[in-house]
């Protein structure tokens, strides 16, 4: 059997391990949540990424796509327009298209 004195130190070190649990417990939690915002600011960026990427593309196929369109309207107009033998105005107009791309 435990004496009167005993038993009030085990009551004191009973105390203070549940404060440092009280403290524990707080610090976890407050690590938990950081961890929690740290994984979503994470995943929001990589969406970013994301979809900037796909814009990046999408522009950039789209300017290609009107540059070269552009070239093509360009040579079949300098075609049309320079009169006397067809293969001759073809040649002359794919020079200057080819000039102008540089």
């Amino acid at each position: 059997m435990l004496s009167e004195r005993d038993k009030r130190i085990l009551r004191e070190i009973e105390q203070q391990f549940t404060g440092e649990e009280r403290r524990l417990a707080l610090l976890t939690r407050s690590a938990q949540r950081s961890e929690r915002r740290l994984h979503r600011a994470a995943d929001a960026a990589l969406i970013v990424a994301a979809l900037a990427a796909v814009l990046c593309f999408a522009l950039a196929t789209a300017v290609t796509v009107g540059a070269g369109a552009v070239a093509m309207v360009l040579f079949v107009l300098l075609a049309l327009r320079s009169g006397g033998d067809r293969r001759t105005a073809i040649a002359r107009a794919w020079q200057t298209v080819t000039r102008t791309a540089r």
